[in-house]
C-alpha cells in the first residue's frame, strides 16, 4: 500500500507510477506513450439516479429552476433525458429500452456519473486520436451541428468517456438553431 502525506515530488511521481500510465495532465488525456488529445472542457456528465422522477426533482431543487431539456426522449436510443448544460452540465437519463445502446448503457451503469463528456475542437480528431489510443468506438451521434461520440472506457476510467463537439461555447445557442 502507498501513503503520501503532504506535497512530495516522490509522492506524486510514486502515485502515478502505482496508478499506470492513465492519467489526466493540462487538459489532455494520456495513455501509454506520446498519444493524447485535445480537450477543451468537461461540458456535461451523464448520470442515472436511483429513481429517475425523484432525482430530477431533487436536482432541480439544487438548481432552482427545471431542467433546460425535460424529458426528451430519443427513441432510436433507448433512453429520454433531462439536460441542463454547461456550466451545471448535467443529463439525465433514464432507459426506456435497454435493447438500444444509450438505454443499455444507462441500464447497467450504476446510479451516479456513468459518462463524462468532454468538448473537443473537432470530433473526427477526437475519434482518431481515441481509437489510436485503444478505445473502441461505441456509438457517434449526429444532431447536425452538434456531434458526439461515446467511447468503451469503462474498465478502464470506472465510466465512459464520451466527446462532444459544437461550434461557439455556447451548446443552447447551436441547439436552438437546429431545433
Amino acid at each position: 500500500m502507498l501513503r503520501c502525506w503532504g506535497h512530495s515530488p516522490f509522492c506524486t511521481y510514486r502515485v502515478r507510477e502505482t496508478i499506470g500510465s492513465i492519467h489526466h495532465a493540462n487538459n489532455r488525456i494520456v495513455r501509454k506513450g506520446d498519444t493524447s488529445m485535445d480537450i477543451l472542457r468537461i461540458d456535461h456528465l451523464h448520470v442515472k439516479g436511483f429513481e429517475y422522477e425523484g432525482f430530477k426533482g431533487a436536482f432541480e431543487q439544487l438548481m432552482g429552476k427545471e431542467f433546460y431539456l425535460d424529458d426528451m426522449e430519443f427513441e432510436d436510443q433507448g433512453t429520454a433525458v433531462s439536460y441542463e448544460p454547461y456550466p451545471v452540465g448535467m443529463e439525465l437519463f433514464n432507459p426506456i429500452d435497454v435493447t438500444l445502446t444509450s438505454g443499455r448503457l444507462a441500464s447497467a451503469s450504476h446510479p451516479g456519473v456513468f459518462a463524462v463528456s468532454y468538448k473537443v475542437p473537432n470530433i473526427e480528431e477526437g475519434i482518431a486520436d481515441m481509437q489510436a489510443m485503444g478505445y473502441e468506438l461505441i456509438e457517434v451521434f449526429d444532431f447536425g451541428d452538434i456531434k458526439e461520440a461515446i467511447f468503451e472506457t469503462y474498465q478502464t476510467f470506472g465510466f465512459y468517456v464520451e466527446l462532444i463537439s459544437y461550434p461557439g461555447d455556447s451548446i443552447t445557442e447551436v441547439y436552438n438553431n437546429v431545433v
